[in-house]
């Protein structure tokens, strides 16, 4: 089970003190308006997002597809090689949230998935100048007042395995 971010909360608190009926009883004042009771009751809740389950049926994953921005910070390890140069500018997300595909363009192309706690995975092995580069990816998807919002971590192996490249990535729904 992955745990998610924030909490969403559905409040309709009754305070059943003050509103009795005649004969000063609470049980008495929910008796005579049952149908209200029945539904300010039931609806007082607050579900954290972190508490849903990977295959709870009524969350769905969110639908993160459209185009990106990339940009790359802290980029760190393979000193004097860049392995992630790719992943800057475009990126163009499409499939559903259990297969999709992040197109950096120029044959760099990762699959993935986003869960319903808006974890999003990726990673693959594509061409670059070094050879057959092997990518890892993992972050979280929120949102902004400009769309889709990915956050996370790029890891990059070169095809002789001697060093891994790790940059923090933010991918910003919007054209480049």
């Amino acid at each position: 089970m992955r745990r998610g971010l924030g909490t969403t909360c559905s409040v309709s608190a009754l305070a059943l003190e003050g509103h009795a009926g005649d004969d000063g009883g609470h049980e008495d004042w929910m008796f005579k308006n049952a149908a209200l009771a029945a539904w300010l009751v039931p609806t007082s809740a607050c579900i954290a997002a972190a508490d849903v389950q990977q295959d709870d049926p009524f969350v769905a994953a969110p639908d993160v597809t459209g185009t990106f921005n990339v940009t790359l910070d802290a980029l760190s390890g393979c000193e004097g090689t860049e392995l992630l140069a790719w992943a800057r500018g475009a990126l163009v997300v499409d499939g559903a949230a259990d297969a999709l595909t992040f197109d950096f363009g120029d044959g760099a192309v990762l699959t993935g998935t986003v869960d319903q706690s808006y974890f999003v995975e990726l990673g693959g092995t594509f061409a670059t100048a070094a050879g057959a580069t092997s990518v890892l990816g993992d972050g979280v998807a929120a949102t902004s007042p400009a769309g889709w919002r990915l956050d996370g971590t790029l890891r990059a192996t070169p095809p002789d395995g001697s060093c891994e490249q790790r940059a923090d990535f933010v991918a910003q729904m919007g054209t480049p």
